[in-house]
């Protein structure tokens, strides 16, 4: 049963949403020899007042979709992820909460046992719908082509195209991660309140990435000469300069072995107008523990042993328990460990980093934990 529809308004919403945002600084023992303290920007910790299990960067990534589909009259939105996706577990909450039917197409046959995240998405009102791995790959296709047709208003005489709008109906598709242009400018909005938030003394901005769309669209707007759009800026535009803060430099680490990733992220600030950035210097060492790839804003350091988002390895496992240990609180494995995992790899390597402090960002997604738990028994 859906609730009631509630109308967002994106940028009271958003605006909310930035006075909430907490960022903290932690001393810990695993990074003392390397750096005095770190700030989390906490994420994690917003949420929509009355909104259950929609909380993070997915906030910024969903919202503007459910607008959309709001403006739209539209009453399904369509989306992809795997048995333990943070995004589909989130679109099934945003449905919830806002009203709108949820379909999850999801990778892989249909297990006899439903992981937690597809068990919680379901009873959230998502309908569930299990594709073979190489029927997954071709529907992300069709769905990137269909999410292009309706945003460039263009007809697209695509066999496929069509075969995949009828399995799916008429509803809103978004492509796996939110990767599409309602994604992308609210992730810029993201990008605009770190810019405003972050202290002055905050030289490296350090995330996880998966599909890239959060990565692509944070990286936009925290440029001073990306503009989001008014319905979602409440300024109706960029922050005066007055108050912009000098610009960290961002550095990803891919959840998964991805050398696709910098170009994905290119080709996506690309679409949404960022032209200047047409250049990738790809200078991989892969004797060393972390490869790093950058664009000159972007800098993205590859685990070796990331084969997969839930891969772990026995080095990763004690790191990851010992950082929950010094945090006091439970991490993701997929997400979040990772990322404190690359920096501490890139620190110890004695990697070239600014100078300036460092901010790692917290985007949530704790209840894929629970992976790790079925892969412990």
């Amino acid at each position: 049963m859906h609730r009631a529809k509630k109308i967002i308004d994106l940028s009271s919403t958003f605006r909310d949403l930035e006075n909430a945002l907490q960022i903290e600084k932690y001393q810990l023992n695993l990074f003392k020899p390397y750096v005095k303290h770190i700030y989390l920007v906490r994420l994690d910790k917003l949420n929509l007042s009355g909104a259950i299990n929609l909380s993070g960067n997915k906030l910024f990534k969903l919202l503007p979709n459910i607008a959309d589909a709001q403006r739209n009259a539209q009453s399904t939105i369509v989306s992809f992820g795997g048995p333990w996706s943070n995004h589909l577990h989130a679109l099934a909450a945003a449905g919830e909460n806002f009203g709108l039917a949820t379909v999850g197409i999801v990778r892989g046959e249909r297990p006899p046992i439903l992981t937690p995240t597809l068990i919680d998405a379901q009873r959230m009102g998502m309908h569930l719908q299990f594709v073979s791995r190489k029927s997954y790959k071709a529907l992300q296709a069709a769905s990137s082509t269909a999410v292009a047709a309706d945003e460039r208003s263009e007809v697209f005489d695509d066999e496929r195209l069509d075969r995949f709008k009828t399995m799916v109906g008429q509803g809103l598709i978004v492509p796996a991660g939110g990767s599409n242009l309602a994604g992308f400018q609210g992730t810029s909005v993201l990008g605009k309140i770190l810019r405003r938030r972050l202290r002055s003394n905050i030289s490296s901005l350090w995330m996880a990435s998966g599909t890239g769309s959060t990565l692509g669209g944070l990286a936009a707007g925290m440029t001073h000469d990306y503009s989001v759009d008014a319905d979602y800026w409440a300024e109706g535009g960029s922050i005066a300069a007055s108050t912009q803060r000098p610009q960290p430099k961002l550095f990803a680490v891919p959840a998964l072995r991805d050398s696709s990733l910098p170009q994905r992220v290119l080709s996506l600030l690309q679409m949404n107008g960022m032209k200047a950035w047409s250049h990738t210097d790809a200078s991989q060492d892969q004797s060393n523990s972390c490869a790093e790839v950058t664009d000159g804003h972007i800098s993205y350091y590859n685990l070796h042993d990331s084969a997969g988002y839930a891969h772990v390895s026995a080095e990763y496992g004690r790191f990851h328990k010992r950082l929950e240990l010094e945090l006091d609180e439970p991490i993701d494995h997929v997400y979040m460990g990772k990322v404190f995992y690359g920096l501490w790899q890139a620190l110890k390597s004695r990697v070239d980093l600014p100078n300036g402090d460092i901010a790692v960002l917290h985007t949530g997604g704790l209840q894929g934990r629970r992976g790790l738990l079925s892969m412990n028994h």
